[in-house]
């Protein structure tokens, strides 16, 4: 009886659609955080944003270089978030911290990030070991010659930082 009495109320099914939808949202991630969960996350955190915007957007606090259609823009991590969200036409962005390869690990956790390719290479005293990879967490990504990928993550041993970029780190590391 009380099946007949859901099936035949149309506001009833109406909201059982709109509370489906809403729970396949916050089920199924379907947006993009990008690396907003490294922003405050380990110490001496930098974060760039690679965009096409024209201008730099107002009350932005960092620096701005514009380098031929990509404006470059630095902040601290407090401010990332809403400069994020500020940004409509973002080509990528990186996030640089000072670490070694058990925090390049944490972020391979963290994003589920599954090597696609990896390469080391020998800098004087240190090394720099750049992973190219593949996270569910993050929206597209670029086809590279060992297959597609959204995910950068590059640990330079002498200089003791990592520097994390989606889809691909756009800047020096």
């Amino acid at each position: 009886m009380n099946y007949v009495l859901f099936v035949n109320n149309y506001p009833m099914r109406k909201f059982m659609l709109f509370a489906g939808v809403i729970l396949l949202l916050f089920g199924f991630k379907l947006w993009d955080d990008g690396l907003r969960e490294l922003y405050g996350e380990f110490p001496d955190t930098s974060v760039c944003f690679y965009t096409g915007e024209e201008a730099v957007p107002a009350s932005f606090i960092g620096s701005a270089v514009k380098n031929g259609d990509t404006m470059i823009l630095t902040c601290p991590p407090a401010e990332a978030p809403k400069l994020r969200n500020k940004l409509k036409n973002l080509k990528g962005e990186s996030v640089s911290f000072a670490g070694d390869d058990a925090d390049a690990q944490t972020v391979i956790d963290l994003y589920a990030v599954k090597t696609v390719r990896l390469e080391t290479l020998s800098e004087g005293e240190g090394t720099l070991t750049v992973l190219y990879g593949r996270s569910p967490y993050i929206c597209g990504g670029v086809d590279t010659d060992g297959g597609f990928v959204n995910i950068q993550i590059a640990v330079n041993e002498t200089a003791g930082t990592v520097t994390v970029g989606t889809p691909l780190i756009l800047g020096s590391y």
